[in-house]
Order: C-alpha cells, then sequence, then structure tokens
C-alpha cells in the first residue's frame, strides 16, 4: 500500500472517530438538557400532559462534514418535517437564515456573541422552543424543546439552550474524548440558576444597570424556606436600587439597615406586611417598607407559605419552591373552556379569572380542591352544604377560594353558579384506581366515569392538577423513552426527512 492510500486511510479512520466522539458528545449536553428542564418542569403550576417531561432534540452539522444530522430519539420533531423540509431544503436548498455556513469564527471576532460563537435564527416551530448557533469547526447546531404550555415563561429555557450550545461547540472544539462527556452533561443538569439569572441579567443590563442577579436569586431561595415561629414567608419584596427609594417611603430604615443576607430578620419583616405593602430591598439590605405602588423597580418577589414568585415587569420568570428553581407561569384554563364547551356550558372572562385565581391561589397554599361543574343541575340535594339560591361565581371572588379549603368538592352549575361546597363525590369502586394517588384524585376519577355529564378540576395537595370527562385524566402525562445509549448512526437532514 503507498504512502498516499496509507495516509488516506488514517484520515478516514480519524474522520470516523472524529464523528463517533461527536455522538457521545451530543448526547452528553442533549440528556444533560433533558434531565435539568425535566426536573425544571416538574412543579411547574401549568397543567399539561407534557408538565414534568422534558423533550430535547438537536440538529448539528460539522465543518469538515458539511452535512446536517438529526439527534431526536424521543421523536420531537417528527411533527415538523414539512416544516424543516421548508427550511433546509426546498427553493434552491432553503432558507439562507438556517443554512450552515462555512467560514472561520476565529478571524472574525466583529460578529461573535461569545468568544467563537454566534447566534442564529431560531427555528419557530410550533409548540417548541429552539436556539441555534455557530462556531468554529461547527456550521450549525440547533437545540429544540417541548414548551409545556403558552403560558410558560420562555425566557430563562432560551438562555438554557443557549447554553447547551455553547457547550457543545466547545466540547466539539476541544475535547477529543468520548470518555469525559459528563462535565458537560452535569452542567446542563443544574443550569436553572444560571439561566434565570443570565436573562434578567441581560434584560437589566440593557437599561444600563448593573447589579449582581445571582446574589439576590440565592438569598431569595434562602428566605423561601426559613421558618419563623412555624410560619414560612408571606409578603412581596421589590428589588430597586438605593437612589430610587420614593421620597413618600411610608417607612424608611435607618443605618444600619437590615441585611438581606439576614434571612430571619427578612422573613420576619414580610410576615409584618399587610396586603397593599411591599418591602424595599437593594442588592444587599433592606431599606423600608411601602406600598405596592412603587415604580422603579428591578424585580418583584411574591412570597406565599414558602413558595416565591420572581417576577420582571409583571411576568412571571421563575417559581421558587423549596430552594430550587422552576418554571413559572399562569394556569392555562383552555383545556377547561374546551371540556366545558364539550358539555354546553360558556365560560365568561370574569368566572374565568376568578377560576384561574383560585386554582392558583390552592396550589400554592397547597391543601387541593376539586371543582365539578355539571351540564344539568342536580334534582336532589346533595351531600354537604346546599344553596337555596345559588351564588354565580363572576360574584364569588373572595368565597370561592374559602370553600375549596373545605372537605368535598365545590359543585357548580352550568350557568356557572355554586351550587354545593362540602359535597363527598359518591361513586362505585373504579378498576383503574391509581394506588399512587391520592383519594380526592381516585374520587374524581370514579365519579366521571359514572357520570359522563360533568367536568372535574382536581388540585391535589402537592400542586398537581387534574382535569377529568368521563373517566380521562386529559392532563395525564404522556412516557416517552429515555435515551439510554448513545446513536452513533444519526441520520442525516435528507435521510431524516426521507429524500
Amino acid at each position: 500500500m503507498s504512502d498516499s492510500t496509507a495516509t488516506d486511510a488514517e484520515q478516514l479512520w480519524a474522520r470516523h472517530q472524529d464523528q463517533a466522539v461527536q455522538h457521545f458528545l451530543v448526547f452528553g449536553v442533549r440528556e444533560g438538557l433533558r434531565s435539568g428542564l425535566s426536573q425544571y418542569f416538574s412543579r411547574s403550576p401549568i397543567p399539561s400532559k407534557y408538565a414534568g417531561q422534558a423533550r430535547v432534540a438537536a440538529i448539528v452539522a460539522r465543518q469538515f462534514e458539511g452535512k446536517l444530522r438529526v439527534y431526536d430519539p424521543q421523536n420531537l420533531l417528527l411533527e415538523h418535517k414539512e416544516i424543516l423540509r421548508k427550511m433546509f431544503v426546498d427553493s434552491d436548498g432553503g432558507d439562507p437564515r438556517y443554512q450552515p455556513i462555512k467560514t472561520d469564527l476565529r478571524t472574525d471576532r466583529t460578529t461573535t456573541q461569545y468568544d467563537h460563537i454566534i447566534h442564529r435564527s431560531e427555528l419557530e416551530l410550533p409548540g417548541l422552543i429552539s436556539w441555534a448557533a455557530q462556531g468554529h469547526g461547527v456550521q450549525y447546531v440547533s437545540f429544540f424543546v417541548n414548551k409545556p404550555s403558552n403560558r410558560i415563561c420562555t425566557e430563562p429555557i432560551k438562555s438554557w439552550l443557549a447554553g447547551a450550545c455553547w457547550l457543545l461547540i466547545q466540547d466539539l472544539l476541544f475535547n477529543k474524548s468520548p470518555r469525559f462527556p459528563n462535565a458537560s452533561q452535569i452542567s446542563m443538569e443544574h443550569f436553572a440558576l444560571h439561566a434565570i439569572e443570565d436573562r434578567i441579567r441581560s434584560k437589566l443590563n440593557e437599561r444600563q444597570v448593573y447589579v449582581d442577579v445571582r446574589k439576590f436569586l440565592e438569598a431569595i431561595a434562602e428566605i423561601s424556606v426559613r421558618t419563623e415561629e412555624g410560619v414560612r414567608p408571606s409578603g412581596k419584596l421589590v428589588w430597586i436600587r438605593d437612589d430610587d427609594i420614593p421620597p413618600n417611603c411610608f417607612a424608611q430604615f435607618r443605618d444600619p439597615r437590615p441585611r438581606l443576607s439576614n434571612h430571619k430578620h427578612i422573613c420576619k419583616l414580610l410576615n409584618t406586611l399587610d396586603r397593599d405593602s411591599v418591602l424595599l430591598c437593594s442588592q444587599d439590605e433592606a431599606l423600608g417598607v411601602h406600598s405596592d405602588e412603587a415604580g422603579q423597580r428591578l424585580l418583584s418577589v411574591s412570597f406565599d407559605s414558602g413558595a416565591a414568585t420572581v417576577e420582571y415587569q409583571g411576568e412571571d420568570y421563575c417559581l421558587v419552591l423549596n430552594g430550587a428553581f422552576y418554571a413559572s407561569g399562569s394556569f392555562d384554563l383552555d383545556s377547561l373552556t374546551r371540556a366545558l364547551t364539550g358539555l354546553g356550558i360558556e365560560c365568561d372572562t370574569t368566572s374565568c379569572e376568578i377560576i384561574e385565581n383560585t386554582l392558583e391561589l390552592v396550589r400554592r397554599q397547597r391543601h387541593g380542591c376539586t371543582l365539578v361543574f355539571q351540564a344539568a343541575t342536580h334534582s336532589r340535594p346533595l351531600s354537604g352544604e346546599n344553596y337555596q339560591k345559588p351564588v354565580p361565581i363572576k360574584d364569588s371572588a373572595r368565597w370561592l377560594p374559602g370553600l375549596c379549603t373545605m372537605d368535598g368538592a365545590v359543585f357548580i352549575s352550568p350557568d356557572l353558579c355554586i351550587d354545593a361546597a362540602g359535597v363527598l363525590l359518591d361513586a362505585r369502586n373504579d378498576e383503574r384506581k391509581d394506588h399512587s394517588r391520592g383519594s380526592r384524585y381516585n374520587s374524581a376519577l370514579a365519579y366521571s366515569s359514572a357520570h359522563s355529564d360533568v367536568v372535574i378540576v382536581v388540585v391535589s395537595s402537592d400542586g398537581g392538577v387534574s382535569l377529568f370527562t368521563k373517566g380521562q385524566d386529559l392532563f395525564l402525562h404522556e412516557s416517552f423513552p429515555e435515551p439510554t445509549q448513545v446513536d452513533l448512526e444519526p441520520p442525516s437532514l435528507e435521510d431524516w426527512l426521507n429524500l
């Protein structure tokens, strides 16, 4: 064999090895991303059949190969084949915004967002969140994850995906051994705090505000788990700059002010607030107490019996439970309203808002509730408290949450009036009883099986949400296989599209 032939064989073998390493590295980053986001979604208040389970896919093209490869072991992209075909293949090679670009970014620092990396146009696929980038040696990389609900805050998730792109590009550039992919995988599994911090810090920097966001978020996590005299913190904390204290501040602290790092003291101060007051804080200390109308706020944090919701400009960014960070968002009632429409019940805007706020309050207070919507009013009295004149939900904004604290279900008539409360659901035993769930869940399952003319919403004491109709839990999480081994032969995009 000639020297040139031997050299060609060695190059071919080296390229084959390089491809195998690529598949290992993609597997590590993608699995870390899937595991971390599954945890991030797991305590989300948003009812969804995908809640608590993230599915992640990737599309990668290396410089030496120039071919897009699809890594999708959970078939996340399967229903988007036609859109991807239009983006990457149709019309003389697809949309140029999404095409791999051959360039050496080490010599083009003017366009880089990170070292050797630039952000590419995101692929807007229905129901998915994505982030795309390119870097030296990597023509294109994009990560995708399922979107649990239209009402979830996607900003931290996009930061998480951007981090995955950055880590994979760096791994492909420097990590030449498949024996050490776990560093990036572990980083992705525990990326929640960094993702939230990164997105909030970027937003504040746009306003020329430069503060230590991470230190503040870590303090919030510590305060949320404090218990003073048997009570978890409840109240609202507003983060402002030192020089933004309102001139008419109701109660301004003198020096030395309470330190934010004194979690016990801050917890006590929060528990002294009334509904219309907030605790003003800077990065390091509490500044005073003021009305909830304070203007120049950086962040707002609402504490409620151990849970804390972090808000930026009116949008829920994340939820803090037991010192850990989770996805946040309001209840998405689309599935409920569709189910009610199927029974011929139309839910007006005011009633929907009251139901949404009640379910959210009950979930946060963690005592659970059951709401039974009826297609027809019962002709006989129900067990529990029956009302001679049903009370419209739209007039019960403050009363309904209190009724939900009672044992038993709240029955609601077709015209959205409260018929009865504290009703014990009497139904036959159902063979599909789930022994891993509580009595509230299984009672609703059995009752909806026996009565096809009801829709039942159950909030469990652990914060989970279920929606029953005709014996089916519409929010029962679908199960997808978890990848356990590296795919050493991922298809090219053309083969995956069956071209």
